[in-house]
């Protein structure tokens, strides 16, 4: 019996060398599932697939079903996202988003608006000026996160569901908790003090359209401070980014 073909638009995560030529191509699908396929011949110089199937390309791919592995037979590129590849700011900052769907999202689990989501920052990472560039990414990973089921309480303790007190002063956040907390709860959590100021960016973050975000022209004195907060919450609830490890260091001291 002929193995079914199938269509997907894809966006392209991550890509694994299989043997001398072959590649294993993880992709987040349009419905917001994980695809992973093997793309027989793309590192051959040659290959129909070089161009198509690179890092953060957006591709429309024909496949056929494998017995444990799909097969890329056809991609046609539609965004090739050349920037985030070839510019070094932008290249560090993609990685880690990226890295997020690569390990957060599932094959039999589709993410309404994941997709789109991710394209529209994609996009954003390109075109916005460099000082706002881990601002851009930052923003996607606090919003993934969100959209994965894993949105921090920043108005409302976390615990108790109280109120939050006057959004000018330092507030106590747990990670592990799921947000800030009030007073009563946080004695009895592992928590951290944290400025009103990086409470506010948070939220403003989660909330913003990446076009606010791109001509916002006040820029947080303390990027590296909103990085480290989604740093700290996507470990808590999905898993270590090492690229994002990385990103922390090169703008240790501020935005570049």
């Amino acid at each position: 019996m002929a193995s079914r073909t199938y269509s997907e638009r894809v966006i392209v995560l991550r890509k694994t060398r299989l043997r001398e030529a072959d590649l294993v191509v993880t992709m987040l699908a349009e419905d917001g599932r994980q695809v992973r396929a093997v793309a027989k011949g793309a590192l051959k110089p040659s290959g129909s697939f070089a161009s198509r199937l690179e890092l953060y390309a957006e591709s429309d791919v024909l496949l056929v079903e494998g017995r444990s592995l799909d097969i890329v037979k056809e991609a046609r590129l539609v965004n090739a996202h050349e920037k985030l590849r070839f510019e070094y700011a932008r290249s560090i900052c993609a990685a880690p988003m990226v890295e997020l769907l690569a390990i957060a999202t599932q094959d039999e689990l589709p993410v309404a608006h994941l997709f789109a989501m991710t394209r529209v920052a994609l996009d954003a990472l390109e075109r916005a000026s460099e000082e706002r560039v881990p601002l851009v990414m930052t923003a996607f990973l606090l919003k993934a996160s969100s959209v994965l089921g894993f949105r921090p309480s920043l108005d409302t303790c976390a615990e108790c569901g109280r109120e939050r007190g006057s959004r000018e002063y330092p507030a106590w956040v747990s990670h592990a908790a799921g947000g800030v907390l009030c007073l009563d709860c946080a004695s009895r959590q592992e928590a951290v003090v944290l400025p009103a100021a990086t409470i506010g960016w948070v939220n403003w973050l989660i909330y913003s359209t990446f076009e606010q975000i791109t001509n916002e022209e006040n820029l947080p004195p303390s990027p590296r401070d909103l990085m480290g907060f989604a740093q700290a919450w996507i470990r808590e609830h999905i898993g270590e980014l090492r690229s994002l490890a990385f990103v922390m260091a090169e703008f240790a001291g501020g935005a570049r």
